[in-house]
C-alpha cells in the first residue's frame, strides 16, 4: 500500500458513490477522494493528476476492473522501456452484462474494448489507440501538456469523446504509446450500449466530438 496512493475524483453530493467509498475506505488507508462537482470526466481526470503525488498516474474507469498485476505491469514498463514512454495502455476486454446481439460488429464504435496483441510492444497511432478506461502517464507529461481538454470527454446528458485521443496525439508526437497486454482490465458493457437506439446515439456524438477536435471538419 505505500508504493501507490488511490484517488478516487467524483461528485461528492452522489449519495450511492459517497456510500460506496465509505464502505471500503477504513480497509484503504492510502485512499483519498477528491470533488469534481459533477463538471464531467476530462475534469475529473484532470483533478486527478494535479492532485498525485506519484510519479506516474494511472487512470481506470468505474466501471472497469484491475486484474492483479495491473500496477505491476505499468511500473515495469515505465521502468524498462527506452525512452521512458508518454502513455501505456493495456489490454481492455469485455465484461458482457448480456448477451450480443447477432447484427452488432465487434468493431464498432461505443462497445469500449482493446486487444492489440499478445506481446508488449509500440503502437502505430493514429491507426492503433489505447482506451482511457485503463491508461498510465507520467506524471510530468500530463502537467507539461495541460492533460484532458475539457471541451471533450464525458459529461451529464453527452456522449462526448476524444480527449483520449488529444492526449494521445500529444504522446505520439513525443516520446510515444506502448502497449502492454498484462496491465488488463475487464470493462462492463451494459446492457443499454448494445441497442440500436444507444449506437446511433453514439455515433451522433462521435462526429460531434471530432467537429470539436477538428473545427476545419465543420466546413467540410
Amino acid at each position: 500500500d505505500d508504493a501507490y496512493e488511490l484517488l478516487v475524483v467524483y461528485d461528492q453530493q452522489d449519495v450511492e458513490t459517497n456510500a460506496t467509498v465509505d464502505e471500503y475506505a477504513p480497509d484503504l488507508p492510502n485512499l483519498r477522494r477528491l470533488n469534481d462537482d459533477g463538471q464531467g470526466l476530462s475534469y475529473a481526470r484532470n483533478i486527478g493528476y494535479r492532485a498525485a503525488d506519484g510519479e506516474y498516474v494511472a487512470f481506470l474507469d468505474d466501471d472497469a476492473s484491475a486484474h492483479p498485476g495491473w500496477l505491476a505491469a505499468y511500473l515495469e514498463t515505465f521502468n524498462r522501456v527506452t525512452p521512458t514512454p508518454d502513455c501505456i495502455g493495456g489490454a481492455v476486454r469485455p465484461d458482457f452484462e448480456k448477451p450480443v446481439p447477432w447484427w452488432v460488429p465487434p468493431s464498432l464504435p461505443g462497445i469500449p474494448v482493446k486487444d492489440l496483441s499478445g506481446e508488449p510492444r509500440w503502437i502505430d497511432f493514429p491507426d492503433e489507440t489505447v482506451i482511457g478506461a485503463n491508461m498510465a502517464f507520467p506524471r510530468s507529461f500530463l502537467v507539461e501538456t495541460g492533460g484532458f481538454p475539457t471541451n471533450l470527454g464525458r459529461k451529464d446528458g453527452t456522449l462526448l469523446s476524444n480527449e483520449e485521443t488529444v492526449v494521445q496525439a500529444a504522446a505520439a508526437a513525443g516520446n510515444g504509446i506502448y502497449y502492454h497486454p498484462d496491465a488488463w482490465v475487464d470493462h462492463l458493457i451494459e446492457g443499454f450500449r448494445l441497442t440500436p437506439t444507444y449506437l446511433v446515439r453514439r455515433h451522433y456524438w462521435q462526429g460531434i466530438s471530432d467537429c470539436r477536435m477538428d473545427p476545419k471538419r465543420v466546413a467540410d
